[in-house]
């Protein structure tokens, strides 16, 4: 792994990604603000203009500042098989629940999952759902959707149950899902040691 200070100057890293360095996989991911997708740096598709992206420095940063995983890329990483296909189940149809009990019909333990999912990305699967759904709500509202049909078609049966997900997650009300202004915090390497650098679109 590299450990240059240059590691994470952004100049670097959208270099990497526009030239798909294979050295800087796993280092840093790539939100396509324009699809509201995450990738890794080799990500096959079409580059994004730099004003379109952000970086991460995990997929776990990519997810909780409203992107979703690339179905090309696969951005998760190498997963086991029966991990895989809950990952591309969810994907192709994000508002549908998948519960401990559609687990358990499918022969797969629900504790082995909650664990592969803590272990990997910091969140259990129902958590990483509850994500990707408030997350495809939060895109929708903020290129000027209506709440109601954000709600209804990211998977929730009521505007009062979404409201209070989004609330948790995004600590406001939907109604003001277009102005949410996300902090992006990044661990840097400095001459100094570690530290913490904070950004928002301003």
């Amino acid at each position: 792994m590299k450990t240059d200070t240059t590691l994470w100057n952004e100049d670097t890293m959208y270099d990497a990604f526009m030239r798909r360095n294979v050295s800087y996989e796993g280092i840093f991911f790539v939100g396509v603000k324009t699809t509201g997708i995450f990738c890794r740096p080799t990500c096959p598709a079409r580059r994004a203009k730099r004003e379109n992206t952000e970086l991460f420095q995990s997929a776990k940063d990519a997810l909780l500042n409203g992107y979703r995983p690339c179905k090309t890329c696969k951005p998760l990483g190498a997963t086991p098989d029966y991990i895989q296909k809950l990952i591309d189940q969810v994907a192709a149809n994000p508002p549908k629940k998948i519960t401990d009990y559609d687990l358990t019909k499918m022969n797969i333990e629900p504790n082995k999952v909650r664990r592969w999912f803590k272990a990997n990305h910091g969140l259990s699967f129902q958590a990483y759902q509850r994500m990707l759904r408030i997350n495809g709500a939060l895109h929708q509202i903020k290129n000027g959707g209506d709440v109601t049909e954000a709600a209804f078609e990211n998977g929730y049966d009521s505007v009062s149950v979404f409201s209070d997900a989004f609330r948790k997650i995004m600590g406001t009300n939907p109604s003001n899902g277009k102005f949410v202004n996300v902090i992006n915090i990044h661990r840097i390497l400095t001459p100094l040691g570690p530290m913490i650098a904070c950004t928002t679109d301003k």
